[in-house]
C-alpha cells in the first residue's frame, strides 16, 4: 500500500522518474503508459474514499469499479495489476474493470483508500 502511495506522490521527481524508468524498461513497459496507470488507479482509490464519505453522509452514491478502456494506458494497467505482486496484492480484473482483491477484507480497503486520500499529493500545473 505504501508503495502505491509513494509511487504516486514522487512520480514528478527527477530521482522517481528515474526509478520508474528503470522499472518501466526492466518489465517492458511504457513509461507514460505506466505513470497514467499509477496515477488512474489511486486516484480511483481517493474517489472510494470519497464514496464513502458520500455515502455515511446519505448522499446517493454507490461503489464503482475502474472501468479499463481500449487505451494503450488502459492495457498497461491491465498488465500491471494481472503481473505485478505489488499491484495484484490489492486490486484484480473483473472483465474490463478493476475492482478491489477478494483477499482484502472491508476493514483493508477502507484503510487503503483512507490513506490514500490523506497522503497522496495531487500536483497541478495550472
Amino acid at each position: 500500500m505504501k508503495d502505491l502511495i509513494e509511487m504516486y506522490n514522487n512520480y514528478r521527481t527527477i530521482e522517481s522518474l528515474s526509478i520508474n524508468e528503470a522499472y518501466c524498461l526492466m518489465n517492458n513497459y511504457d513509461l507514460v503508459a505506466f505513470n497514467t496507470s499509477v496515477i488512474t488507479l489511486l486516484d480511483w482509490v481517493r474517489l472510494e474514499y470519497k464514496r464513502d464519505a458520500w455515502i455515511a453522509a446519505g448522499k446517493p452514491a454507490k461503489h464503482k469499479n475502474l472501468r479499463i478502456e481500449k487505451y494503450n494506458w488502459c492495457e498497461t494497467l491491465r498488465k500491471i495489476v494481472s503481473e505485478e505482486p505489488t499491484f495484484s496484492r490489492f486490486f484484480m480484473i473483473d472483465g474490463d474493470e478493476i475492482k478491489f482483491s477478494n483477499t482484502l477484507s472491508e476493514a483493508d480497503k477502507k484503510e487503503f483508500c483512507r490513506k490514500a486520500a490523506e497522503e497522496m499529493v495531487i500536483v497541478r500545473n495550472d
